[in-house]
């Protein structure tokens, strides 16, 4: 009975910790995708340039004229090392509000030649394929 409640404890405590992931947008693509942190990719991004990634660790930060993944959320919008992304115009309105802030799983093409709002970031996420969010 003993190693019952231990295994039952074990369980609900596992159970707790994992977080809701929650897709918001996906277009099965059949693309080859490398997985790869955030912290990994600002720190080696010219590795990484003109290759399909999936980003597992970001959080996203968005406001007026900026639209950033990073490592943590930060006030400071002004760190030139995060990670620009750049949207889909049509259908990410009610998107958009669901994952600013938030820690987000990410698909898209990776590219330095596309360096965001004034050419200021190491490079950009564009074409993205798909957007998890943990809530």
């Amino acid at each position: 009975m003993k190693y019952l409640l231990i295994v039952f404890s074990f369980l609900v405590f596992i159970s707790c910790s994992k977080k809701n992931m929650v897709v918001l947008f996906d277009t099965k693509t059949s693309h080859l995708y490398e997985e790869v942190s955030i912290k990994e990719l600002k720190k080696n991004y010219n590795e990484y340039n003109g290759k399909w990634l999936i980003v597992t660790d970001g959080f996203i930060n968005m406001d007026y004229e900026y639209s950033v993944l990073q490592p943590q959320i930060r006030m400071n919008i002004n760190d030139v090392s995060d990670i620009w992304v750049w949207y889909p115009d049509r259908g990410f309105n009610d998107i958009f509000k669901r994952i600013n802030k938030k820690k987000v799983i990410i698909k898209g093409f990776f590219t330095t030649s596309s360096r965001g709002h004034l050419g200021l970031y190491p490079g950009a996420i564009k074409d993205v394929t798909y957007i998890a969010v943990y809530e």
